[in-house]
């Protein structure tokens, strides 16, 4: 009997397998948002049937009025609207190695290439996770009212209009600008729902910065020894940035300015109908006589509302 990755194609996959698996350096950078992320990407994984997902705004009661003794009580009407179907989406990829190459590898290329198709396969389910959200959100992707995630012209199920665009460059009076924003944002309803900021969402270019701002003990920016507002109120705020803001990869046209604040109600969605999965075929399947690795994932990330976001473009 011979002991190879032919006669042993399980052994083979399970070693390849380690080293697709692998955990690459972005995990480890410093707050480094990622797909994974809940407090950015809420998991929407459990509502998918098929190959779409069918998502739809519920308005919610109104405000509660005042009613005169033996007045017949007045009946809420609860309206849904906004129907939106999100198709998932299927990305896939692939190497072939020769069954010569295989044998004779000296010097761990085949390795090296399988780490790095590991990589590149969490790379893009997190390029494709914020170029179809954040990265993109003040023109190219809408929410259910078919205007840009951040925009100054959304409009609500009741008719009125919402406002979740600010333009103030980083600073901490344009920082608590959209945190208050965000606080006093309307609804679908028309009410207030007193939106309390649980992330925030920075570029590369304005982490240090940001970081100093909402995370020092003392005021920043300012020569006085006052205390730290963000820090003081805000302080289990998750500060977040990921190079997939940056002006080099994101679709946002000031997107080295920008920036973002959600709450624990915001709807960016990440729905996974199959996480990744790889498969090794063996040299016998193919004419050529090559091994085949390949991996493939299928998911969606969108909003499905604006409610619960806010954005800058810095650009003010």
């Amino acid at each position: 009997m011979s002991f190879n990755t032919g006669n042993n194609p399980n052994i083979a996959k399970t070693a390849i397998d380690e080293l697709f698996f692998e955990a690459d350096d972005r995990t480890a950078q410093p707050n480094e948002v990622l797909a994974t992320s809940p407090t950015f990407f809420k998991d929407g994984s459990g509502s998918v049937n098929g190959g779409a997902v069918i998502t739809e705004v519920n308005q919610g009661p109104g405000l509660f009025k005042e009613h005169t003794e033996e007045q017949v009580e007045r009946e809420e009407t609860i309206r849904s609207g906004n129907k939106q179907t999100h198709y998932i989406k299927t990305y896939r990829d692939s190497m072939y190695i020769s069954e010569e190459f295989n044998e004779d590898d000296l010097h761990s290329s085949v390795e090296k290439n399988i780490r790095s198709m590991g990589k590149m396969a969490r790379y893009s389910r997190d390029y494709h996770a914020f170029d179809q959200s954040y990265g993109d959100a003040f023109s190219g992707i809408t929410t259910d009212d078919d205007v840009a995630m951040i925009s100054n012209s959304h409009t609500a199920m009741d008719g009125s209009t919402v406002d979740n665009l600010e333009t103030g460059t980083l600073s901490p009076d344009n920082l608590d600008t959209l945190i208050r924003s965000l606080k006093l944002q309307d609804g679908h309803n028309g009410r207030k729902n007193s939106q309390l900021v649980t992330g925030l969402l920075f570029p590369p270019a304005l982490f240090k910065e940001a970081v100093e701002i909402t995370q020092s003990e003392q005021a920043a920016q300012t020569g006085d020894n006052d205390i730290n507002f963000f820090s003081l109120i805000y302080p289990g705020v998750r500060v977040g940035t990921s190079i997939f803001l940056d002006s080099s990869e994101a679709d946002n046209t000031n997107a080295n300015t920008s920036y973002f604040a959600v709450s624990d109600n915001h709807s960016v969605t990440r729905w996974v109908k199959r996480d990744l999965k790889t498969d090794l075929v063996e040299p016998k399947y193919d004419n050529q006589n090559r091994w085949k690795y390949k991996a493939s994932f299928r998911e969606l990330v969108g909003p499905i509302t604006w409610v619960g976001i806010a954005g800058s473009n810095g650009t003010v």
